[in-house]
């Protein structure tokens, strides 16, 4: 009895440890209301058919129609990066009259991201945040900030060296000690003969 306990001790303790040491499955991402993510390119596409089909709404059972009927022809691998440009391209396909760029700029300025049912979400909070926040590999947006390109600093060329004052004409600038000619102001003392005007008394 006892090497039959000792047995099964040692089968329970094997079992426990590799439910311990199995790789654990991808947790799917989710936003505030517990909506899952498109988070692939394969999802992201029939995200994007069934937004325009359904006009935003979604629908969970033609999404997972889509995925079915799109295997091999879109990567189901995860990669997050280009769930974005995937769902406009795919809108674009479906019938939208608008380009990808112009629907990016809708994503991101509203921060939009499309669900695994087909709709778009915008509601993050603290622990479910908005992906791109997140993913410090997603390039940000130059049309946000109006296209304006962050000047890298460049060194001065013997021009601009030329250019700059030289050091003898900005002694020049002591000329501006003339200006100590102003205690001529000094003068305006001989206002003080204005007391001859006593004289007069």
């Amino acid at each position: 009895m006892r090497k039959f306990l000792g047995i099964l001790g040692c089968f329970v303790i094997v079992l426990s440890l590799l439910y311990v040491v199995r790789p654990s499955g991808h947790i799917p991402l989710y936003d505030a209301n517990l909506n899952r993510l498109a988070e692939t390119e394969l999802q992201a596409w029939c995200a994007g058919i069934v937004l325009w089909d359904t006009q935003g709404t979604g629908d969970g059972v033609a999404a997972e129609e889509c995925r079915k009927n799109s295997i091999g022809i879109k990567s189901d691998e995860l990669d997050i990066n280009i769930v974005e440009t995937t769902l406009c391209e795919s809108v674009v396909s479906a019938g939208w009259e608008g380009d990808v760029v112009t629907c990016l700029n809708i994503l991101i300025d509203g921060e939009l991201w499309p669900t695994y049912d087909g709709a778009l979400t915008s509601a993050w909070n603290r622990a479910r945040p908005y992906p791109r926040s997140t993913l410090s590999s997603i390039p940000s947006d130059k049309s946000r900030t109006g296209g304006r390109d962050v000047g890298i600093p460049q060194h001065p060329s013997r021009d601009d060296v030329a250019a700059e004052p030289t050091g003898p004409t900005g002694v020049s600038g002591a000329t501006g000690a003339s200006g100590s000619t102003g205690s001529t102001g000094a003068s305006g003392s001989t206002g003080s003969t204005g007391s001859t005007g006593s004289t007069g008394g």
